[in-house]
C-alpha cells in the first residue's frame, strides 16, 4: 500500500472558534487605561473634582503612555514538551527564538512583537494527538497557528527527514510573522509557503524524501493559482511546495532581495478589504514589472521540456560533471592497464608450460656459494653427451 505523503510544514488558520479568543495582556491593558485617562481629561470629567485627582489622571496617562513601549519589548516565550524531548533541544530553541525572528525581519522587513508558544513533540504519535486538539490531522514537520501565536514541531519526523529543529522552527516562525503583519487574502498560499521555505532555507528534497515524497518537478503548473492548489492538495503537495520555493527564488533573482522586502512591506500596509486590493494590485504597484507579465515568464520557465531541463542541469553543475567524466575515463585507463599486464603474465606462464627449462642449464645454489674458477672453460661441453636413444654416453676424445 502506497504511503500517503505528508508535507514538510503546515500553517493553519481558522478552525476551532475558541482559538480566536485572545487573552488580555499587559500591553493591551496599558493602552486601554491610557486611552481612558486621556478621554477623561478631554471630556472634563474631573472639573468638579479636586485638582489632585486631575493631576493623578494626567500622571497615570503619561506613565502608561511611556510604559507601553517597555511592555512591548518583553516577549513571552513558553516552551512545552510532550513525550521524550531532549533538554538541549528545548533550551537551544528557546534561546535562539529572538535571533531567528531578527533574521526573518532582516530578510522580509517584517517585525513581530507577539508572544511565542512552542510545543515540542518527541514522537509522531505525540504530535498527532496534539494536532487533533486543533481540528487538524496528518503528518507534518511542524505546524504554525497564527491566532494562538503557537508553533508545534514533530521532532521524530524532523530527525527522519535529516534536517534540524531550528530550520523547521524558523519556517514556522515565518508563518507567525506573516500572519501578524499581512491580511489573509493578501497571502496566496504559493507566496506564503515559498517565502517560509526561502527564509528558513529548508532542505526541501531531503525532507520530502524522508516523509514519503518524490521530486516535485513532475507536475507542470498552469498558473500561480494552480501552484497554490497543488500546495493545498495532498496528492500534488510535493510539486506545489517545489514550485512555490522556485517562485520566490525567481523574484529574488529577477528583482533583488530589496524588492522582495518592499513587496512584503507593501502587503503589510495595504488595505484589508479584499474587494478593494488584492495581491496582484499590490505587486503591480511595488515591483518593477507587473504581475501578469512575470507570471507568464515564470510559468513558461516551469513548463520547459525535458531537454531544456537537462541543459539547465548541465549548465549549473558542469564542474561536477567534468569531474565525473574524468574519473570514469581514469577508471577505464587503469582497468585497461591492469588487463594488459595480466595478458603479459599469462603469456609468460603459457611459454613456461610449453617449453620446460633444461635442468642441465640451471645453476645450483652451491655454485654461487663456492664461486667459479676463472680458468674454467665455460665453452667446454660435458664429458657425457646424450646419445641417439636419449641416454648419456661418454664423449669420444
Amino acid at each position: 500500500m502506497k504511503r500517503r505523503p505528508c508535507p514538510p510544514c503546515h500553517s493553519r488558520e481558522g478552525g476551532n472558534p475558541e482559538l480566536a479568543k485572545r487573552k488580555l495582556d499587559l500591553r493591551s491593558f496599558g493602552v486601554t487605561l491610557a486611552i481612558r485617562s486621556l478621554a477623561s481629561c478631554l471630556r472634563g470629567d474631573d472639573v468638579q473634582r479636586p485638582r489632585v485627582f486631575r493631576q493623578r489622571n494626567v500622571l497615570v496617562f503619561a506613565l502608561l503612555l511611556f510604559a507601553c513601549p517597555l511592555f512591548a519589548l518583553h516577549r513571552s516565550i513558553v516552551v512545552t514538551s510532550i513525550g521524550n524531548v531532549p533538554q538541549s533541544v528545548k533550551t537551544s530553541l528557546e534561546r535562539d527564538t529572538e535571533r531567528l525572528l531578527a533574521e526573518i525581519e532582516h530578510q522580509t522587513g517584517l517585525s513581530y512583537t507577539g508572544n511565542v508558544s512552542l510545543v515540542l513533540c518527541g514522537g509522531n504519535d505525540d504530535f498527532l494527538r496534539h494536532l487533533s486538539g486543533y481540528g487538524a490531522q496528518g503528518e507534518y514537520l511542524g505546524v504554525a497557528i497564527a491566532e494562538r501565536e503557537s508553533v508545534a514541531l514533530n521532532l521524530e519526523l524532523i530527525q527522519r527527514a535529516g534536517t534540524s529543529p531550528e530550520s523547521v522552527y524558523k519556517h514556522e516562525l515565518c508563518h507567525l510573522v506573516l500572519g501578524a503583519n499581512i491580511a489573509r487574502h493578501l497571502r496566496p498560499l504559493w507566496f506564503e509557503e515559498g517565502l517560509a521555505q526561502w527564509v528558513s532555507e529548508t532542505p526541501f528534497e531531503s525532507a520530502l524524501s524522508a516523509t514519503g515524497y518524490i521530486s516535485g518537478t513532475d507536475v507542470k503548473p498552469d498558473s500561480m493559482d494552480h501552484i497554490s492548489h497543488m500546495a493545498r492538495d495532498p496528492a500534488y503537495m510535493t510539486s506545489g511546495y517545489h514550485h512555490a520555493l522556485a517562485a520566490i527564488d525567481d523574484l529574488e533573482s529577477r528583482f533583488g532581495p530589496e524588492n522582495v522586502r518592499a513587496l512584503c512591506d507593501a502587503l503589510k500596509h495595504a488595505t484589508t478589504s479584499p474587494a478593494k486590493t488584492g495581491f496582484e494590485q499590490v505587486f503591480d504597484g511595488t515591483m518593477p514589472r507587473n504581475f501578469a507579465a512575470w507570471e507568464i515568464d515564470f510559468i513558461a520557465s516551469r513548463q520547459r521540456s525535458f531537454w531544456m531541463d537537462a541543459l539547465g542541469f548541465v549548465g549549473q553543475y558542469w564542474f561536477a560533471l567534468i569531474f565525473l567524466v574524468a574519473t570514469f575515463f581514469l577508471f577505464l585507463a587503469l582497468r585497461k592497464k591492469r588487463r594488459r599486464e595480466q595478458l603479459i603474465v599469462d603469456n609468460w606462464n603459457e611459454q613456461d608450460e610449453l617449453f620446460q627449462p633444461d635442468p642441465e642449464w640451471s645453476y645450483e645454489p652451491e655454485d654461487f656459494e663456492a664461486g667459479f674458477d676463472g680458468d674454467e672453460d665455460w665453452d667446454e661441453p660435458d664429458s657425457q653427451t646424450p646419445g641417439e636413444d636419449g641416454q648419456k654416453q661418454p664423449r669420444q676424445s
